[in-house]
């Protein structure tokens, strides 16, 4: 019986230093992007991904089922990127459109910086609406400080593009 105790201890041991080391893992690349952002002169914005790497851009949503008949008026594909912003007094917004970008505000990611979550809102009944095929777009995000009647002019470090595929789930290809 004691050694059945003494091996689901040593389990319990090992998975949490398993949790322990994947969650530092991140932390680690989460902290070499707060450092970054801690040098930053003027507001800023950045893109990570989930591995919490600063990235480049485009933003993408990868391939997402959307049947030619498809009406509807406002979906949200979810995407692995997240924005920060910085300082974080700077709030960022974004239009419902075709195709845009849309921000979910989310715990910060670093001190003196406000993350967001991107996903892509898909319109298919619009005049104009998307249908099926390869996707790029480049996105617009609006800036506001609360403490300013002027909107900030805010630095993209990455390019604001979105790529993707829609896709007709009834097609053979």
């Amino acid at each position: 019986m004691e050694t059945k105790v003494n091996l689901n201890r040593f389990l319990s041991c090992v998975m949490a230093a398993a949790v322990l080391a994947a969650a530092g893992a991140q932390a680690s690349g989460m902290g070499q992007v707060c450092a970054k952002l801690a040098k930053e002169k003027g507001p800023a914005a950045f893109l990570v991904d989930q591995k919490g790497e600063l990235v480049n851009g485009p933003v993408s949503f990868g391939r997402y089922a959307a049947p030619p008949d498809r009406v509807s008026d406002y979906e949200i594909a979810a995407t692995p990127y997240r924005l920060l912003l910085i300082p974080r007094k700077i709030v960022a917004s974004s239009v419902e459109c075709n195709m845009c970008v849309q921000l979910k505000k989310v715990a910060a990611s670093c001190r003196n910086a406000t993350t967001y979550e991107i996903g892509i809102g898909l319109s298919f009944s619009k005049p104009g609406g998307i249908r099926p095929f390869k996707q790029e777009a480049n996105f617009n995000l609006q800036f506001d400080d609360p403490d300013d009647v002027y909107p900030p002019a805010v630095k993209l470090n990455f390019t604001p593009k979105i790529t993707g595929e829609l896709y007709d789930p009834a097609s053979k290809k």
